[in-house]
């Protein structure tokens, strides 16, 4: 997951993955160079312009899927605290449900965990 205060600006991977797409889009016959031209513009920057827009619609797709991934682990983790209680009893049975070391001080982690790879979008 990305940093909470993270960039607004692409990251080097989504610049390269970006000269990759457009590469490919740009292709190797004619009649694909001149598709790219006439989308990107016919001057010597056409490369430029494909790599800033998609390195933009690949961070805006990623940050998506951060956000998508953190609001999935909030809501588990609220789940996983109502479910333990308050009650000894209760926390009692939630560590034995989910931990799984000797002390199974890792029951509310293991929790978190397995909720929010539940409710997390496929991608």
């Amino acid at each position: 997951m990305a940093p909470a205060a993270a960039s607004a600006k692409p990251t080097q991977t989504d610049k390269q993955n970006a000269a990759k797409e457009c590469k490919a889009e740009r292709g190797s016959t004619d009649a694909t160079r001149e598709a790219f031209r006439a989308k990107y513009g016919k001057k010597g920057n056409g490369i430029g312009k494909c790599v800033s827009q998609k390195a933009k619609e690949n961070k805006a797709e990623a940050d998506a899927e951060d956000a998508a991934e953190a609001d999935a682990r909030k809501n588990a983790a609220k789940q996983c605290d109502e479910e333990r209680g308050d009650s000894d009893a209760s926390r009692a049975a939630f560590a034995e449900k989910y931990g799984t070391n000797a002390s199974k001080r890792n029951a509310f982690g293991k929790c978190v965990s397995q909720k929010a790879k539940e409710q997390a979008p496929v991608a």
